[in-house]
C-alpha cells in the first residue's frame, strides 16, 4: 500500500500534478538548447542529474499505490533519462553523455531505495 492510501483523492492528485509538472521540467530542461539556459546555480553537471532524477521519482514513487507501480515509476524515469539523452543529439549545444545516463540512473534507483528504507522505518513505528 501507498504512503498516501489514506489521504484524501485531492492530496493524491496534488501529488500526482507535482510528479507531472516534474518530469515537465526534466523534459524541458533537457530539450532546451544550451544558450537558452539559465545558469542559476554552479553545481556539478552529474550531482544535478541525480539530484534532478532523485526528487522527481520520490515524488512518484511516494504516490504509487503498489510496489509495482513503484517498479514502474523508477524504471519509467531511467527509460525517460535514457531517452532524453539521445535526444540532445539533436539539441544545438548540448551532447550525448553517457555519465548523464548513469547519473539519471542512479538518482531513479536512490528514490525508490529511500521510499524502501522511509517505508521499513515507518512499518516499525519509527
Amino acid at each position: 500500500m501507498g504512503l498516501l492510501a489514506t489521504s484524501t483523492f485531492r492530496q493524491r492528485l496534488a501529488v500526482k500534478l507535482l510528479w507531472l509538472m516534474g518530469i515537465l521540467a526534466v523534459v524541458g530542461l533537457s530539450i532546451t538548447p544550451q544558450a537558452e539556459l539559465p545558469q542559476v546555480v554552479d553545481i556539478n553537471d552529474k550531482l544535478a542529474h541525480l539530484l534532478a532524477y532523485l526528487g522527481v521519482t520520490l515524488v512518484g514513487v511516494f504516490a504509487a499505490s503498489s510496489a509495482a507501480r513503484r517498479h514502474a515509476i523508477s524504471g519509467f524515469m531511467i527509460v525517460l533519462g535514457l531517452a532524453l539523452e539521445f535526444a540532445q543529439l539533436h539539441v544545438p549545444g548540448r551532447h550525448f553523455e553517457v555519465w548523464d545516463m548513469v547519473a539519471n540512473s542512479a538518482g531513479a534507483i536512490i528514490a525508490l531505495m529511500v521510499f524502501n528504507a522511509f517505508s521499513a522505518l515507518r512499518s516499525k513505528g519509527l
